[in-house]
């Protein structure tokens, strides 16, 4: 007799091992008591890609805006 179990990594406990929650790229999965606002806001900022996408275009423009008013035209 054989018996049949599921996968062993798949359980709920295995998706909280690997590096630290707040290292980057990684999925492991946060211990939080709660998924509320408060308890969110207690585990630290989260990376925002696109914010940090939009500000360095911004950045990108300004430079260059200001480069060009330093270049004496006439």
């Amino acid at each position: 007799m054989v018996l049949l179990r599921g996968p062993k990594n798949s359980r709920e406990a295995m998706k909280h091992f690997g590096p630290a929650p707040g290292v980057p790229h990684n999925h492991t999965k946060p211990y939080v008591r709660s998924k509320g606002w408060k308890f969110k806001k207690a585990r630290g900022k989260r990376n925002n890609k696109e914010l940090g996408l939009k500000m360095l275009f911004l950045e990108s423009i300004f430079a260059l805006e200001f480069k060009l008013d330093r270049i004496d035209l006439s």
